[in-house]
């Protein structure tokens, strides 16, 4: 299965076939519908390359410094909005979002250092992100929700956090934003 292409995001990317010297090797290329697939059959058997549609096509993960990525999840009321949980380790945290947990495809703010939601463009995916990180600053131990509205018209707003509270609701910050 591929997920990349065909788009700017597959850069780099491309399949290869293994066989031994004059092997005769057979590909087909379909598309129907925006579909890809691609087939390969060769003496080593047939092995088939299907595109994923849609809005699944891409995964985001919430890449945090020191520390492993984790899978932002669609929200199902609004496919297009993706969101992960961060558990503060210190007092201030940085990340980027990568697009299929690939660094080279990082979402990054304009600026980086800057602590509050909503105030700083956000770029990418592409590779031009590196040392550029959001950052959260809270209390060791606070929970925030870090969401990726890919398809918010402002870029300050494209990426968002908010802190979670003990029952479950967010804080409200929008006087604290304004």
């Amino acid at each position: 299965m591929f997920q990349s292409a065909p788009d700017e995001l597959g850069k780099g990317k491309m399949f290869f076939a293994v066989g031994m010297s004059a092997d005769r090797i057979v590909l087909q290329l379909s598309i129907l519908d925006g579909h890809i697939s691609i087939s390969c059959q060769g003496s080593r058997g047939k092995t088939t390359w299907d595109s994923v549609d849609g809005r699944r096509r891409h995964s985001y993960f919430l890449s945090v410094l020191g520390a492993s990525s984790r899978k932002m999840e669609a929200l199902t009321e609004s496919p297009d909005v993706f969101t992960a949980r961060l558990e503060m380790q210190k007092e201030v945290e940085e990340f980027q979002i990568e697009c299929d947990e690939d660094p080279s495809k990082a979402i990054y703010p304009e600026i980086t250092g800057v602590r509050f939601p909503g105030k700083v463009c956000s770029c990418g995916p592409d590779a031009a992100g590196t040392n550029k990180y959001f950052c959260i600053e809270g209390e060791s131990g606070s929970t925030w929700d870090v969401f990726l509205d890919l398809k918010h018209e402002d870029s300050r707003k494209r990426v968002m956090w908010k802190l979670l509270q003990d029952d479950g609701t967010y804080w409200d910050d929008a006087q604290f934003l304004q």
